[in-house]
């Protein structure tokens, strides 16, 4: 059995957040809101865990595809809660689709490396694509609730979702292109881009 630390606790909290945003979700309208802070919060503890386990030497590879997991699940999850509701559709669909066939094909390529004992460095892409990911869903999230105060709080959510998907393009064609990954032990303390 894999040794639990605190930052894959924090992981295993994200999973169950995860749950109480769909429910949330899926109630009246008077609960979107709720749902966004939990998102919120969410977004939050992906950046803690991996900031506890790098500056407490708490690393591991069961934490990192732990993480990577979750955060893939937790993606996933809200864009489809999103289209469900129509917040996300036309052409953000297509961003959305872009961003999780990335998501997909990384985790493959990921395992294809890792069964020859490798891990792929990580790459500014793919942070950037988290990055932009997380601000165009937390902001997809507030639209029902805040677009009489920002009335142009759609465009900038599906705007930093296309940004989003070109990153993701970008860090995508990195992995397939890559020539000289990482001893796999390194690759484990270098994980967690997302």
């Amino acid at each position: 059995m894999p040794t639990l630390t605190l930052p894959t606790y924090i992981t295993f909290l994200r999973i169950v957040m995860l749950w109480g945003l769909i429910v949330l979700h899926i109630m009246e309208p008077t609960w979107v809101g709720l749902s966004f802070f939990i998102f919120a919060f969410a977004c939050i503890t992906d950046f803690l865990d991996g900031f506890i386990a790098r500056k407490y030497n708490m690393t591991s590879e069961f934490g990192a595809m732990l993480d990577q997991i979750c955060d893939k699940i937790l993606v996933i999850a809200v864009f489809v809660l999103l289209a469900s509701r129509g917040t996300l559709a036309g052409w953000d669909i297509l961003a959305a689709t872009i961003i999780i066939t990335r998501e997909f094909l990384v985790a493959g390529l990921r395992d294809y490396y890792g069964n020859k004992g490798l891990k792929v460095p990580v790459s500014i892409w793919g942070k950037w694509k988290t990055t932009f990911q997380m601000i165009a869903l937390t902001s997809f999230m507030m639209v029902p609730f805040m677009q009489f105060l920002m009335p142009y709080l759609h465009y900038f959510a599906s705007a930093t979702l296309w940004l989003a998907g070109i990153f993701g393009l970008l860090s995508a064609v990195g992995y397939v292109r890559v020539k000289s990954p990482l001893p796999s032990g390194e690759g484990a303390r270098r994980a967690g881009e997302g």
